[in-house]
């Protein structure tokens, strides 16, 4: 006979609640319990939202993030480092790697720093390539959709409270007055705690807050990618810069075309993607522009109710 644990085990939050209703019913995300799904928040996805909750958002993203930079390049790093340490790997979502129980350990005065030095050391920051979140993914060694996705869930941990309330009203789901985890408040520049009506739910028997994210915000990785934007945009300007010069390469009939992409790559061999893409840009400051506002108006897709279903029932298996 199944203990309770064990009857708990792979139960979605529609299961756990009752609510009868299917993924593609639901306006959030229907995550597992006990474990994480590969799922990622794009920051960009909020750019094409386009409401009131999530230009909130924006605006406590960019305030917290304007705010590091602008320490580390007044020299006021411990600042910058206080801000970075208040950071965690969030649980509330059971979003991203963990296999097992979801069991975010927080990134920890260690990750932060690790964070802050690859910020204060970068010549993209010093130069003021980077100006938000996302750039860092195109710029930053260490930073990728999972670390970003975690720290977004951070700055907007209090309007995800808000959504989560206002899905628990209209599903009749139970919520409970909880100290929250940290909250970023742009006014006074501060994380603070609140006590606020939450969800709690597990499925172990050890109830912990529940953040409920609306499902257009999520994918399987984020918009910004930092091979993209050295390929498609960096190299093929590169490739116009030639060609304007006169280096081309023939073809048999005589036409001449620009030269390849790989020839491009192996003049910059030893230099890591993101390496390449700070120093290509510093004089080209116009395609990381034109790569942004493409990005804005294209972010990666909503995922269908189709692919969603599949990765949750694959994490299911």
């Amino acid at each position: 006979m199944q203990n309770k644990t064990q009857i708990m085990e792979k139960v979605q939050v529609s299961d756990y609640f009752h609510l009868g209703l299917s993924q593609s019913q639901l306006e959030f995300v229907d995550v597992r319990l006990d474990t994480d799904i590969p799922l990622f928040i794009d920051p960009s996805a909020l750019k094409v939202m386009n409401t009131d909750w999530s230009r909130n958002c924006q605006k406590l993203i960019s305030s917290y993030f304007r705010l590091v930079l602008e320490s580390i390049r007044n020299g006021n790093q411990e600042k910058a480092k206080s801000l970075l340490v208040e950071l965690s790997e969030p649980n509330e979502t059971h979003f991203g790697h963990s296999m097992n129980q979801s069991q975010g350990k927080g990134m920890g005065e260690i990750r932060a720093i690790k964070i802050w030095e690859a910020l204060s050391n970068s010549l993209a920051v010093k130069t003021g390539l980077i100006k938000d979140l996302e750039d860092t993914v195109l710029m930053i060694d260490g930073i990728g959709p999972d670390l970003i996705s975690d720290i977004v869930t951070n700055i907007i941990r209090e309007p995800l409270i808000q959504y989560t309330r206002l899905m628990c009203e209209k599903y009749n789901i139970p919520m409970t007055e909880f100290r929250s985890g940290k909250l970023w408040n742009p006014d006074t520049e501060r994380w603070e705690r609140k006590v606020l009506p939450q969800v709690v739910a597990s499925a172990t028997g050890n109830p912990k807050p529940l953040l409920l994210v609306p499902r257009v915000l999520v994918r399987e990785s984020i918009t910004y990618n930092a091979e993209e934007f050295n390929s498609k945009y960096l190299y093929e300007k590169i490739q116009n810069e030639c060609y304007a010069e006169g280096l081309v390469r023939t073809i048999k009939n005589g036409d001449t075309r620009p030269i390849f992409k790989k020839t491009i790559k192996e003049k910059f061999a030893g230099q890591s993607v993101k390496e390449q893409n700070i120093n290509l840009t510093i004089d080209r400051k116009d395609v990381l522009e034109q790569y942004k506002s493409n990005k804005d108006k294209y972010p990666l897709s909503t995922l269908s109710n189709e692919e969603l279903t599949k990765i949750l029932d694959k994490t299911r298996d």
